[in-house]
C-alpha cells in the first residue's frame, strides 16, 4: 500500500519536474530571442534615424511586448495543464 503511494509521489514529481525544466528552457529561449530582437530594432533604428530616437524605441516597446508575454505564458501554463491531466491511467 505505502509502496504504491511512494511510487505515485515519485511519478508527479518527476512529470512536474519535467514540466518545470520545459518551461524554464522556454523562458531562456524567449529571453534570448527577444534581446535579438531588441537589438535588431536598436540598430536598425540607430542606422535609419539617430542614437536618440533608437534609444526610445526599446522604451516604448516594452509597454506592449509584457502583455503578449503574458498571453504566451498563460497559454503555455493551460497546455501543460491540458496535457498532464492526459497521462494518467485510470483508478484500478
Amino acid at each position: 500500500m505505502f509502496q504504491r503511494i511512494i511510487n505515485d509521489f515519485k511519478q508527479s514529481t518527476g512529470t512536474a519536474l519535467r514540466l518545470t525544466s520545459l518551461a524554464a528552457a522556454a523562458a531562456v529561449a524567449l529571453f534570448i530571442t527577444t534581446s535579438f530582437l531588441c537589438a535588431a530594432a536598436f540598430v536598425f533604428v540607430f542606422q535609419k534615424y539617430g542614437l536618440v530616437e533608437a534609444c526610445l524605441t526599446g522604451a516604448i516597446g516594452v509597454k506592449k511586448l509584457i502583455p503578449i508575454l503574458a498571453l504566451g505564458g498563460l497559454a503555455l501554463g493551460l497546455l501543460a495543464s491540458r496535457h498532464s491531466t492526459g497521462d494518467e491511467a485510470p483508478a484500478e
